[in-house]
């Protein structure tokens, strides 16, 4: 994927691919069957972080803009809503702020 030769690939309008791979969930006596999803980048990383957060409550995201504003290239776009300013943070740009909250 992403080499140019892939024919069948999902494009962005800049020709990217956009293609992503998921695997469905199947009961434990049956393999999981695998199936193509077709997403942006953005949508790929937006829903893991999402996925994320719902399955850990202390899971949040903290950085520039990634609150009202949805994050650059709208990566965070609807988190906000979903899980509340006390999971999605807009933080100013301090990189010493970030360690703190770290430890």
């Amino acid at each position: 994927m992403g080499t140019g030769g892939d024919a069948d690939a999902a494009r962005d309008e800049r020709g990217a691919d956009v293609s992503a791979v998921a695997v469905s969930s199947a009961p434990d006596n049956e393999p999981a069957t695998p199936t193509t999803t077709r997403m942006s980048y953005r949508d790929a990383v937006r829903e893991a972080i999402r996925a994320a957060m719902r399955d850990d409550p202390r899971v949040f995201l903290m950085g520039e803009d990634v609150g009202r504003y949805g994050g650059t290239y709208a990566v965070s776009r609807g988190l906000l809503e979903e899980f509340g300013p006390e999971r999605i943070r807009d933080t100013p740009l301090s990189e010493s702020a970030f360690v703190g909250m770290g430890i």
